[in-house]
This record gives structure tokens, sequence and C-alpha cells, in this order.
């Protein structure tokens, strides 16, 4: 896939969009500011409630993306194909994410949900956490129980859920979200304990990733909340090791040191304007690049940037104006 290809995927999926961001930044983007001070100014992250200590990879990282479904359900035309994003790392490194979610959103859906791009879908968000699917959404989860039950080869319940199992795939249903995953996704050798997993975690404070990793809980909530949001984190680090073999630039292809231990996501674009935030969490704060290195490698094509180092977390958010227009 070329990079026109690619963002083209991401623009069609809709899963940068959202509303204005008027108010959400707090004067942030004034330049570059400088380090001190507090930069938990975000919000708990819309997918944190669903990582949980056993819905990790076999490795122990999580990888996860998500976005409201009217965002899955806009189309903002060709913004996104504009150079200046594909040739910088963090414009990329939200815009990245898009992908996999945009595609899984219209992919095979548990029997009974309309897709989250279909017009007049009632999926209000779909997440995706290393490989189950969540759809929270005001469903007729009679008329899903119904569909499940014909096709199901059995049933259980589950923590308030009706886990339906139909060989290799596990839906769960219940009043607040259905869950999908099934054996053929990455990482997931057991689709049923995957689900009830990442049920635990929705449910029970103690089985949450964050209650156990404190550099990943303050990736999580170090952005505001927007339309799409993602976060690659592992608790042995080493997330930007490697070239990342694409045509277009991502966090591998920088200066940055390859030990850090995650980034988390947060964007939007409106018409033809981008803002994509990217928080890092190094290893310490003795670990963290210099400020000119974090200059020269993100953000280096935004129309204004502001980057925010406290300890080991760095902030990096870029605004990008009249992409369709160069």
């Amino acid at each position: 896939m070329d990079r026109r290809q690619f963002v083209r995927a991401a623009g069609t999926a809709g899963a940068l969009a959202t509303t204005s961001l008027a108010g959400c930044l707090g004067g942030v983007l004034n330049g570059v500011t400088g380090g001190g001070g507090s930069v938990s100014e975000g919000e708990p992250a819309a997918y944190n409630a669903w990582i949980g200590a056993g819905t990790t990879d076999g490795a122990g990282g999580i990888d996860v993306s998500s976005a409201s479904g009217s965002i899955l359900r806009r189309d903002w035309g060709s913004a996104q194909e504009n150079q200046r994003i594909q040739d910088d790392a963090l414009a990329m490194s939200v815009t990245e994410w898009a992908v996999p979610i945009g595609w899984l959103s219209q992919a095979l859906n548990p029997k009974g949900i309309a897709k989250p791009t279909a017009d007049g879908s009632n999926t209000d968000r779909f997440t995706l956490v290393n490989g189950t699917r969540v759809f929270e959404g005001d469903y007729d989860t009679d008329a899903i129980r119904q569909t499940q039950e014909r096709n199901a080869s059995r049933s259980e319940e589950y923590e308030g859920y009706t886990l339906y199992i139909d060989g290799g795939a596990t839906t769960a249903v219940s009043e607040e979200a259905v869950l999908y995953v099934s054996d053929e996704a990455a990482g997931v050798d057991d689709a049923t304990a995957r689900i009830e997993a990442t049920i635990d975690a929705a449910t029970n404070e103690g089985t949450r990733f964050a209650a156990e990793h404190e550099a990943y809980d303050e990736l999580q909530s170090a952005l505001p909340i927007r339309g799409y949001s993602g976060v690659e984190f592992d608790p042995d680090g080493g997330v930007l090791e490697g070239d990342s073999d694409r045509d277009f630039t991502t966090l591998q292809d920088t200066d940055l040191d390859p030990d850090v231990l995650g980034f988390a996501g947060s964007s939007s674009i409106e018409e033809d304007d981008m803002t994509a935030s990217v928080a890092l969490r190094y290893p310490s704060a003795d670990a963290v690049d210099d400020r000119g290195t974090i200059e020269s490698e993100l953000g280096q094509e935004a129309d204004e940037r502001a980057i925010q180092i406290d300890g080991p977390l760095v902030i990096v958010e870029g605004e990008y104006r009249a992409l369709s227009e160069d």
C-alpha cells in the first residue's frame, strides 16, 4: 500500500474526524512550551475500561484503537491525502491506527449488529483491544440474542453477559456492550478466555492493566478525548525498535530513543484542519530525548506545535491547516 492509498483508506473510514475542538486545548497551542508543571490535563481514555491484565498479547503488550461511531460514518474528503501529513511522524503516528480500526469495523462482526460504518448504525463507539472488538451503543439486545441463539453452538453466562460460542469465535452480549473475538485474531489463543478477561477489566477495577502499570495509566489519561484515539504499550519497553518498513513516516522511523515504554495518540479532523497529539512515556526522566531531538522529529510540518515535558512523560501536539490546498 503506497502513501496515498494508505491515507485515503484512513480518510474513507473517517477515523480521524470529530467535532470542533474549541475549548478542548485550554490555550496550549501557543508554540513550544517549557517543562515542569503537570501534563495530566487529559481525561481517562474511552478505551481504558476494556484493558485488563488478561487482555494483553502473548508478549504482555497492548495495542488499542478506538473511534466514535459517528466518526466512522463520515468521510471528510481529501485532507488526509496531504503530503505534509505523510511526511510527519507526529501526524502519521495517530493516522496509522485508523487503518486497522477502519477496515475491521467494516469486516465480519457479531451477527445481529450493523457495521459501525453503515448509515443508521447504532454503534456509539468501536474499540479494538488486542484482537477483541468492543461495540458500545443503543442496541436491541433481545434481537441480537435471538440471532446469536440461532447460530451459536452453545451459550453460557459470565458477569452479566451471555456468551455465545460458535466454533473458534465468541460473542458476548449485555445491555452495556457487545464483544466479539475469534481465535484467528493475532495474539488470541482462546476466544472465550480473551472475552472473559476483557469483561473482567470492565467489571472489576483490580484486573485493569492501568492498576498494574503506572506508566500506562499516565499515557491513557494524558490527552483529551477526541473522536479517534489509540495506545501502544509494552512494560518491557522497546516499542520504537526497528524500522517501520512503511512508505509513510512513523515513530519507528525517527531518531527518538527506541526504548520508550509506549505512546498514546488522540486526533481530530474538521474539514481541512487536523489536530494530532501524541504522549510518549519513557522509562525514566533521564531517558527522555533532549528537546532539540523531539523538535526535529515530531511535528515539523505542523502550522502550530506545542511540546511539553514532565519527568518521563512527553506530549507533542500539532495543528495542520488547509491540508487540501497544499
